[in-house]
């Protein structure tokens, strides 16, 4: 009788002993994962408590603040901001801490780190595409203090950026644009930089202090003797004055925050819109949030509402706030008796499909 044998296998797992041998190489790995374990677990804690490092303690989240919400508002551009907006909610504030939280957790301890490597590579990966510098048409990486990558043509090229200048933004063929408070300049590839050339103005020369670069507009600002919003058109041949307007006043620490669409935003406390060539003073603002056609800010105990296209307005408690609207549906925050809720409405008329809060 025809008997049948079933094949044996020695296949087993290894372990990390095994792969590294030497007692002062294993101290080593062991050293670097607390290291990066502690980095994340230190970033949960100053978040959550304000302990003043990056985050001041009014701004915890113990205190209502919106550590997601606050990066991905104020510090995300480039390519994948409509992405990386729809996280800009308290959802995203909740996954944002705990992936802190649950990744330092476990590379200091040691546990579960196979979980803990893929979640913080991922996590490291969407924190840079969300700042990837993609502001002109090609991707641009600072690679030391006086240059630059860019990508032109498929290939990667180096290019000198003079001193005291900062990098704005790439164009396909390799043209950067550079601006410093002397002036502006488009640099190339293998060229050396010339003296810059001096910023248009109706008043004389001037030496504004820049802002920020945004769809194709270099935003400047001039404090004294009277403080004024210059934006500059940057065109393939030249560096244009597009348009200036009067501003109130001037903080210290001027911060600019561009809605997704790239036509406009908010300046501190002035709303600037980039198409149209206009400003319009909000007053005593504070902005929270900023979709591509309105944002929601804060002036004293109110919630107001104010865009290009829309009229400044008061929400009345548990008005929604239309943060993003798709054909899946509308992403709504209201705020009802002082807590925050999140809406996700169906496209259809009918109850909210879901609620955060």
């Amino acid at each position: 009788m025809a008997t049948a044998t079933r094949a044996t296998s020695d296949a087993r797992s290894i372990y990390q002993h095994e792969l590294v041998t030497r007692s002062g190489a294993r101290m080593a790995l062991a050293a670097g994962r607390i290291v990066i374990g502690w980095t994340f677990l230190w970033a949960f804690l100053d978040k959550t408590f304000g302990l003043g490092f990056t985050t001041p303690a009014e701004e915890a989240w113990l205190r209502g603040g919106t550590p997601a919400q606050g990066y991905l508002d104020f510090a995300v551009y480039g390519p994948f901001t409509d992405f990386f907006q729809l996280f800009s909610n308290s959802f995203g504030d909740w996954l944002f801490m705990l992936g802190l939280l649950g990744i330092g957790v476990a590379m200091v301890l040691g546990a579960g780190l196979k979980i803990a490597a893929i979640t913080g590579t991922l996590l490291m990966l969407f924190m840079y595409l969300a700042g990837l510098p993609f502001l002109g048409e090609a991707p641009l990486v600072g690679t030391d203090q006086r240059s630059v990558a860019v990508l032109a043509r498929g290939r990667l090229a180096d290019v000198a950026v003079p001193a005291k200048a900062l990098a704005l933004a790439a164009r396909g063929d390799g043209t950067v644009t550079a601006a410093a408070p002397a002036g502006w300049w488009h640099l190339r590839p293998g060229v050396p930089a010339r003296g810059p050339t001096p910023w248009e103005s109706a008043q004389g020369r001037l030496s504004p202090t820049i802002v920020s670069y945004w769809s194709g507009s270099v935003l400047t600002v001039v404090p004294a003797p009277r403080p004024r919003l210059l934006v500059y058109a940057d065109r393939p041949q030249d560096v244009r004055l597009a348009f200036t307007a009067p501003l109130t006043s001037l903080p210290a620490q001027v911060t600019w925050r561009a809605a997704p669409g790239g036509t406009w935003g908010i300046l501190d406390r002035v709303l600037v819109d980039l198409r149209a060539g206009r400003v319009s003073d909000l007053g005593a603002w504070t902005t929270q949030h900023i979709t591509l056609d309105r944002a929601l800010g804060r002036i004293g105990d109110q919630s107001v509402v104010a865009g290009p296209a829309v009229p400044r307005g008061v929400l009345r408690d548990g008005e929604g706030f239309p943060e993003d609207v798709t054909a899946a549906g509308a992403l709504v925050r209201a705020e009802e008796d002082g807590d925050q809720y999140l809406y996700l409405l169906p496209p259809a008329t009918g109850p909210a499909a879901a609620t955060t809060r």
